[in-house]
């Protein structure tokens, strides 16, 4: 309007809304944005063959009562439940605190069988005042390697949330 323009740089982020107060701003090269098998998944993503993310956003939060422990426990059981296995079935690798965002975050692994495929799951869940996301990743296989730790804190730091 005024006469003014500038060129945008090439390596300007751009960050595509996953719907309120969540943003996706990593590289679609490295994390191709897929079609949702899931009703509830706000986005999927795939790296590789291997390699798999997705988004979950749920409009609860922690003035409705969610805690971690709460998470935990629905995590493992939704888990459970989708994979259409045993509660015990699921195995929990481990539990470790995020300090990424401004919100109560940590990362549960944990690996599960499912129709004779194993797979390792790390879902880091944070919670907000109304708001819970879960940006999880998943590979095939039945270790937390450290490329999968690695793409994982790739995926997780490509958020931005309000």
């Amino acid at each position: 309007d005024n006469g003014t323009w500038t060129y945008e740089s090439s390596d300007q982020q751009r960050c595509r809304s996953l719907g309120p107060g969540i943003s996706f701003c990593g590289a679609s090269d490295i994390w191709k944005n897929t079609t949702s098998a899931s009703p509830d998944a706000a986005a999927t993503f795939r790296y590789d063959d291997r390699h798999y993310a997705m988004v979950i956003v749920e409009a609860l939060g922690a003035a409705n009562g969610v805690t971690s422990e709460y998470m935990r426990s629905a995590v493992v059981e939704n888990a459970a439940t989708g994979g259409d296995v045993a509660l015990e079935s699921v195995v929990v690798i481990g539990i470790e605190s995020y300090e990424g965002f401004a919100y109560p975050s940590e990362t549960v692994i944990y690996s599960m069988e499912v129709n004779g495929l194993n797979a390792v799951y790390a879902n880091t869940i944070v919670t907000k005042l109304n708001q819970t996301f879960q940006l999880i990743t998943f590979s095939v296989g039945n270790q937390y390697t450290q490329q999968h730790r690695q793409l994982n804190d790739d995926f997780v730091k490509s958020f931005q949330l309000d």
